[in-house]
């Protein structure tokens, strides 16, 4: 158990690495930044609204509400962010970090299937011997993908996330969209081009090891049902 957790979360980190190096080096991968455009974003005036379909859970998560300090932060970066870049944002009552889907918006083909009543009985017998299991997450720095998803890093540390990520991924139909535990905030709308893209780059690079805190999560949450407690 402890070397794979080990494993984990080198594997976590190295994905944040890879893809912040990828990022800085080579920018916004135009064609996947329109895609998601095209697909999962409409303007309202001056706002432009993210599809549910990208920030509702189809599985397990932690927040959704995050702790009220940890979205004050989120709310200055985001803020900071609308003045180089258009993004649309997830809703903040919305914002979560993800420990297992179901299915998944660019991983799954055709409708989105969401954890039910049925899923969570069966979740909750996978987890409830190793009760108690209080997640704990510290949140440093923000980056973003080739295709225009603004994450912020965060680094599980008690070993109880990734280990309940391996109990409910193991025997397969649920899984992990990535080997992170990174906290989604929004996508930009376009790719940004000239003084814009630097000014983004810099932003990025700025806050790459910006700490955000360590915060305790006591439950696992999911869209439409009951939540699931960890203590």
């Amino acid at each position: 158990k402890k070397i794979d957790m080990q494993q984990r979360e080198h594997a976590c980190e190295t994905q944040y690495k890879q893809i912040l190096s990828d990022y800085l080096a080579n920018g916004l991968d135009e064609e996947l930044v329109r895609e998601i455009e095209h697909k999962y974003i409409r303007r309202e005036r001056d706002e432009y609204i993210l599809d549910p379909a990208v920030y509702l859970p189809t599985g397990l998560v932690i927040g959704m509400p995050l702790p009220s300090k940890l979205n004050i932060t989120i709310n200055k970066l985001i803020s900071e962010l609308r003045s180089i870049v258009k993004v649309a944002t997830v809703p903040s009552d919305k914002l979560h970090i993800t420990l297992i889907n179901k299915t998944h918006f660019q991983h799954s083909s055709g409708e989105l299937s969401y954890f039910n009543c049925d899923d969570i009985h069966k979740a909750y017998e996978k987890i409830k011997e190793y009760k108690p299991c209080q997640i704990k997450i510290c949140f440093n720095g923000i980056l973003v993908t080739k295709s225009g998803k603004i994450w912020i890093c965060g680094y599980p540390e008690n070993g109880n996330f990734f280990y309940l990520r391996h109990i409910l991924t193991k025997d397969g139909g649920w899984f992990a969209s990535s080997d992170t535990a990174h906290l989604k905030i929004g996508h930009t709308v376009e790719k940004v081009k000239g003084s814009y893209e630097k000014a983004l780059q810099d932003f990025i690079k700025d806050n790459q090891n910006l700490f955000l805190g360590t915060f305790k999560f006591n439950q696992l949450r999911s869209t439409y049902c009951v939540e699931i407690p960890l203590i």
